[in-house]
This record gives C-alpha cells, structure tokens and sequence, in this order.
C-alpha cells in the first residue's frame, strides 16, 4: 500500500473527487475527508505533519489542526466515515 492508496481509498469510500480532497476546498465534506486522509497518512505511515504539508500544499498549523480534530475523537460523524474507510483499506 502506497499513500495515493490510502488517499484514494478515502476519495472512494466517501464518495468524493480526490482533486476536492488534494484542494482546498473548504466544504466540511472536504474537510474531513482531508484530515481522515491526513490522519491515515501519519498513522500508517508514520508521515510527519510536514511531509503531510508538503504533499497537499497547505500550512503546518492547519495539517496540525486537521491531525488533532481526528486524534480528539470528538466529532462522531467524523469518526464514523474514519472507521468506514478503515475498513475499506482492511478489505
């Protein structure tokens, strides 16, 4: 598995078109799709927020931020389409 892998495993199980996800777009479809991808990135990965800024061309305060939203586990729609695409990358 390839970080496009996990990237396009969340554009397919989220139904969303990976350019929205690579934008910056700031539609909360959008959004959590990118800080589920961002998270999945550092967590299988170990991709430091950085790399993950670099990669998607947006500042490290808001890689940051979007890695925190995901880690806190407050939102549970959020956490919902997180195990959904968990489960999609297992399969």
């Amino acid at each position: 598995m390839k970080p496009s892998d996990v990237i396009q495993a969340v554009c397919d199980e989220l139904e969303i078109d990976r350019a929205e996800v690579e934008g910056r777009t700031r539609q909360q479809y959008a959004v959590d799709a990118r800080h589920i991808a961002w998270w999945l990135l550092a967590q299988l990965f170990g991709m430091p927020a950085i790399e993950i800024q670099r990669r998607f061309g947006l500042s490290s305060g808001t890689v940051i931020h979007g890695l925190r939203r995901v880690e806190d586990g407050e939102d549970r729609a959020l956490n919902f389409k997180l195990r959904q695409v968990e489960e999609r990358l297992k399969a």
